[in-house]
């Protein structure tokens, strides 16, 4: 590959909390006005963002189905294939450092300050000026090259037109109200049954058909979610992700909660579940050069109060009632509550220190298979790949 063949910009607007990396490629020539089907998608043009590009992410390692729920978006491995160039105007293979490939480029939407109309006027500002600075076209890739890059999305493909995963349509997202909170798949699939207008969902078809037009429209969320689940039971990240969204040109969105069948399945949706974690199309979800966007959301919002003291049991025993579940935990401090009835079971101490003293001491072998604090606090890179 040319060293010519990228480049890439990072844009770091003031006023916002760490400033919003966004970076794109483009390239360094000039635009000779063609449309090219071989090129690599500018996201900054005028064909494919409207103010804001975006990247990177990934999806939980928990859904209510493991004994853990330090879930997470992808793992690195998954975030390695686009290069991660820091100097704006260098050639993209010049300027990439010794770890350019442990994480690609990437738009981190905790920057968007929720409450902050100031910061993202100025996020627009600063965006616009850059426009004035920065060329909007790019370099057609090698037809072979491209073809290579198509060849690896068909995985994605075929799990699109089989159903196991599903895309979000972005469209449907924005008509929102402003309280709203993100239903899971099952919730949706019964919305887009009931002939809501517009589909919450893409059809399998058109799903297909955003990633062979290979134009970057496809949104992947990494994440972190903050309870089993439910990934945002305060509705904070819809709302960063909206503000987000409204400035893009993402005409879908793979969001694991929305997009995969989520606990308790069915048996055709857990072999749907299986489908897609286990072929790679995951992976190539984050990893996609030509189809794919991510969208980072790193920030773990603050514990609200109706979640402290209270920890989740995992797979609890079969044979453990309520007194086995306090003599095991009563060693950690005063227990105020106990909800078996649910899954997981719920345990509520009288402090939240109680609470995380039973976490760090690890789940009794003879209660239950994990023990966690019901409202995840483990930093965003802290959780398991």
């Amino acid at each position: 590959m040319p060293t010519s063949l990228l480049t890439k910009r990072i844009i770091k607007p003031p006023r916002l909390r760490k400033g919003l990396v966004i970076t794109e490629f483009m390239a360094p020539k000039k635009d000779t006005g063609k449309k090219d089907k071989g090129k690599l998608p500018a996201l900054g043009s005028s064909s494919h963002r409207r103010e804001t590009p975006s990247h990177r992410g990934g999806t939980p390692s928990h859904r209510g189905t493991t004994p853990s729920h330090h879930g997470n978006s992808p793992s690195k491995k998954e975030k390695s294939s686009r290069v991660n160039v820091k100097k704006k105007g260098k050639p993209a293979l010049d300027a990439v450092s010794e770890g350019a490939l442990e994480d690609g480029d990437d738009t981190n939407l905790d920057d968007i300050n929720d409450d902050d109309d100031d910061a993202v006027r100025s996020t627009e500002a600063m965006d616009a000026q850059s426009e004035q600075i920065s060329p909007q076209v790019c370099t057609p890739l090698p037809p072979k090259l491209h073809r290579a890059l198509a060849e690896l999305d068909q995985i994605v493909i075929q799990v699109l037109m089989r159903g196991a995963i599903r895309l979000l349509c972005v469209k449907w997202l924005l008509k929102q109200p402003d309280n709203f909170k993100m239903p899971n798949r099952q919730e949706l699939e019964a919305l887009e049954k009931s002939g809501a207008s517009p589909s919450p969902l893409l059809s399998r078809e058109a799903a297909a058909a955003l990633v062979r037009r290979g134009d970057r429209s496809i949104g992947a969320l990494t994440y972190g979610w903050l309870m089993s689940g439910d990934p945002d039971p305060a509705g904070s990240r819809i709302r960063v992700l909206r503000r987000a969204l409204a400035r893009l040109a993402i005409e879908a969105l793979f969001w694991d909660f929305g997009s995969l069948y989520q606990a308790p399945r069915t048996a055709e949706q857990k072999e749907f579940f299986e489908i897609a974690l286990k072929g790679g199309a995951m992976n190539q979800l984050y990893a996609s050069i030509l189809a794919t966007t991510v969208l980072q959301i790193e920030e773990i919002p603050p514990r609200p109060a109706e979640f402290d003291g209270v920890v989740c049991l995992f797979e609890l025993k079969s044979n453990a009632d309520e007194s086995v579940v306090r003599a095991a935990l009563i060693g950690f401090g005063t227990i105020e509550s106990c909800d078996l009835s649910r899954s997981p079971a719920i345990v509520r101490f009288a402090l939240h220190e109680s609470a995380v003293a039973a976490k760090n001491a690890g789940a009794p072998p003879d209660l239950c298979a994990g023990l966690d604090t019901l409202y995840n606090e483990t930093p965003y890179f802290s959780r398991g790949w």
